[in-house]
């Protein structure tokens, strides 16, 4: 499959203004259910809180650029509709209201976690050691295993780091159509399938970049 680095679009001609959200007036960060509390790996035992306010100028959109977001995306009610009809890792969905003048507007707040590690196929998959200052490839190794990797990036001195060269699942992936990369890095990622059914219903408020290191 085909994937797509997805994330909040800053071209102001879709969201009028950035920052596009900030925290509503009328909300307590300090409180043991609000936002801060929720871990990216881990569901909570409460239904968090999460209240923002669209900035002044601020257009809304299906998909917002949230602040100080731990985990997931903040999204319309049209598009969790659209996400619920494809392929999910482990979810949970929380309400968000945000305040556009005097109106609320509800969305949603997808969380959903995912271990890759269990799906690679290590046999092909490979990275790179990298000079993390002039950005040089100093080799390119095998990812024997999650064990293999926790050893390596331990044995680089400050100056070096690793990251993904070419990633091959094995059979058993199930081909989710929105995960997020839990290897090297962090990022949320859409199926092209996913990604042509938002272009269809005319989803507003993203980017999509082409995720080229994922082979097949």
């Amino acid at each position: 499959m085909v994937y797509y680095g997805i994330s909040p679009s800053r071209e102001l001609e879709i969201i009028g203004y950035y920052p596009q959200t900030t925290f509503s007036d009328n909300y307590n960060l300090g409180t043991n259910i609000s936002h801060r509390n929720v871990i990216w790996n881990t569901f909570p035992s409460f239904v968090p809180e999460y209240k923002l306010k669209l900035n002044q100028g601020a257009l809304v959109t299906d998909f917002i650029d949230a602040t100080d977001l731990p985990t997931g995306i903040i999204v319309s009610e049209k598009f969790e509709k659209i996400l619920s009809r494809f392929i999910l890792p482990d979810t949970h969905i929380y309400p968000v209201s945000i305040d556009i003048n005097k109106d609320i507007l509800h969305y949603q707040w997808i969380h959903y976690i995912n271990d890759l590690y269990p799906y690679i196929d290590f046999d092909k998959t490979t990275i790179e050691i990298f000079h993390k200052f002039n950005f040089n490839v100093l080799d390119t190794v095998l990812l024997k295993s999650e064990e293999n990797l926790r050893q390596l990036r331990s044995s680089l001195g400050f100056e070096k780091d690793v990251r993904l060269k070419e990633l091959y699942f094995n059979d058993n992936f199930p081909n989710y159509d929105i995960m997020v990369n839990n290897i090297i890095g962090y990022g949320n990622l859409i199926s092209e399938r996913l990604l042509n059914t938002l272009k269809e219903n005319n989803i507003t408020g993203y980017e999509a970049t082409p995720y080229t290191i994922i082979k097949e």
